[in-house]
């Protein structure tokens, strides 16, 4: 089987994968797009971020108005925690 030689339409150069010619033309001929795409990553990883940091605020501001139209007083999440401990044994069912 005789090997496959790929030539960049730009430079001449020559490889055996089209892979190959493919990173040479993105890294050589097409740096603004290289960048482009960079730019693009690092712009939906700070957009998940911000999303994520959203979605934390939105389920904070539920529990503070189910709080509120409850008319039970604010409780902080480790007060949550404390007040597991403070139920009666009495109020679970006995597992036999």
């Amino acid at each position: 089987m005789e090997n496959q030689v790929i030539r960049c339409e730009k430079c001449n150069k020559v490889y055996q994968r089209v892979s190959s010619l493919r990173h040479h033309i993105i890294t050589k001929h097409e740096p603004n797009k290289l960048l482009m795409l960079q730019f693009e990553n690092q712009n939906l990883q700070f957009k998940i971020n911000l999303y994520v940091e959203q979605i934390k605020f939105l389920k904070r501001l539920i529990v503070l108005q189910e709080q509120m139209t409850s008319r039970r007083p604010p409780t902080l999440p480790g007060d949550i925690v404390d007040n597991i401990h403070d139920v009666s044994q009495n109020e679970f069912p006995s597992i036999k």
